[in-house]
């Protein structure tokens, strides 16, 4: 049975929320105009650049393929252009809209301190930054996501005909953008036909139709998909272990957020796991049942589902699951501190209000940075060498996306041997820019261009910059 909703909301609770609230979308909003990075830049330059033949394309799939993200974010910039701020609108507004569902549910089911906590763990996390601000499907996929939460959670004891077809058209959208969603959507789905008396033949009839529709759009990938389905994140991803379902999500999906503001992974990773279980643990117990089984279906059973066809974790392919776990994470500092009593007074709100305060205001300076400086720097090189440099010829080792899509309206010399790219930069005929690709690993460059000729551009990715050598007169060998 969950807390009743006229729980006395503290005067303090609304001023911090909105303060939080104001924090959330300046650093999301002020990180739209950053230079696409690898990810991004792949997805522009093929399928939104591509349209509507390489969306399906079997030849054209690659995991990078957000089939609903590219759709939309091709059908918008055909209006409004695409600058960085327009590739990621279908990202930003939708991952937006989620944070403001989640703390509606957690503020009249739990109370405002809740909300507050939460919302601290969202705006805190560099992960929540990065997927609601790439040009990449992440966005509609937390709106989706936690729809299907909220949806699960209002109406599991009285469904209604428009509370399931959201539920399935959810579904649709998660689906749809990022296919391993399909076990949160079954974990929901099945988690609400377990728990509901009444109506359960019609949520099984919708959620096969979700299953159709989504089957029917991905038809012509299917094979290709499922093929590959065990090789996603293989090289740089953990596999799914026994202890994974519960443990990796809030492991790799809320610990950023506290590891942000204290630097400390091994302990932000123990307190995190440790006060999400409790969390969940408070929940089951009694606090908000309907809420702590869906969470834990989600958080344990999705991530069990997924592990059964190889699917290998890391933070950005279970950041579906992070509205449920900084939500445990949250129910979890306030029944620590005391909050959830049926009688918690006022000093456990305000002491959970001030361990929010503390965590964003300690996690402003790294996330501020996360705004401002790009993962790879491609955009502020390409504008140097437009200001400084224009017309210049280009030579690049490999055409990186960020190049391809920066210089589409260049040409660009490409050569991989290493003895003609020197022989190249070492010609006194004319200016040259070489802009090396980033991803390609330690570049000899010939010992014929000067130092001078060096240009480096600060990003996030190791090793903190990006080079590239323009060859001018001036710096000509």
């Amino acid at each position: 049975m969950h807390a009743p909703a006229s729980r006395r909301v503290s005067a303090p609770a609304p001023l911090v929320l909105g303060l939080l609230l104001a924090v959330l979308v300046l650093t999301r909003v002020t990180a739209l105009g950053r230079s696409l990075w690898w990810d991004e830049a792949f997805t522009a330059s093929r399928y939104v650049a591509g349209g509507p033949a390489t969306f399906l394309d079997p030849e054209a799939y690659v995991a990078n393929n957000h089939v609903l993200f590219s759709a939309v974010t091709w059908a918008t910039t055909r209006v409004t252009g695409t600058s960085e701020p327009m590739l990621r609108l279908w990202a930003v507004v939708p991952a937006l809209v989620a944070v403001g569902l989640l703390l509606g549910l957690l503020w009249r089911r739990l109370g405002p301190w809740t909300a507050v906590v939460v919302a601290a763990l969202v705006t805190a996390s560099p992960l929540h930054l990065t997927l609601s601000t790439e040009a990449r499907g992440y966005g509609l996929v937390l709106l989706a996501s936690t729809t299907m939460l909220v949806i699960g959670v209002a109406r599991d004891r009285a469904p209604r005909w428009r509370d399931d077809l959201l539920l399935s058209l959810s579904g649709v959208v998660a689906m749809l953008t990022f296919p391993p969603t399909v076990a949160l959507y079954l974990a929901h789905a099945g988690t609400s036909l377990v728990r509901r008396p009444v109506d359960r033949l019609r949520l099984v009839v919708l959620t096969a139709l979700a299953g159709g529709v989504t089957l029917a759009v991905y038809a012509p990938l299917l094979s290709v998909m499922l093929g590959r389905a065990d090789r996603v994140g293989s090289r740089f991803a953990d596999p799914v272990r026994w202890w994974s379902p519960v443990v990796d999500p809030l492991r790799l999906t809320a610990t950023p957020a506290l590891e942000t503001a204290i630097g400390l992974r091994g302990v932000a990773v123990v307190v995190t796991v440790a006060v999400g279980v409790a969390g969940l643990a408070a929940l089951l117990i009694g606090v908000d049942r309907g809420l702590g089984w869906h969470l834990l279906a989600a958080l344990g059973g999705s991530v069990a589902l997924l592990g059964l066809v190889g699917f290998h974790l890391a933070d950005r392919y279970v950041g579906f699951l992070l509205p449920h776990a900084v939500t445990a994470v949250g129910v979890g500092v306030v029944a620590v501190v005391g909050g959830l009593r049926a009688r918690p007074g006022h000093w456990p709100g305000w002491l959970a209000g001030g361990l929010a305060v503390l965590l964003v205001t300690a996690a402003l300076p790294g996330l501020w940075r996360a705004t401002t400086v790009p993962v790879q720097a491609f955009a502020d090189a390409v504008h140097h060498l437009d200001r400084e440099a224009p017309g210049i010829d280009v030579v690049t080792d490999r055409l990186h996306p960020g190049w391809r899509w920066y210089l589409a309206d260049r040409d660009v010399e490409v050569i991989r041997q290493q003895e003609r790219l020197d022989a190249r930069l070492c010609e006194k005929s004319a200016p040259v820019a070489f802009l090396p690709d980033p991803d390609m690993g330690p570049l000899t460059v010939p010992t014929c261009v000067d130092d001078g000729a060096r240009r480096a551009f600060e990003h996030l990715r190791p090793p903190g910059h990006l080079e590239v050598w323009v060859l001018t007169d001036a710096t000509a060998p």
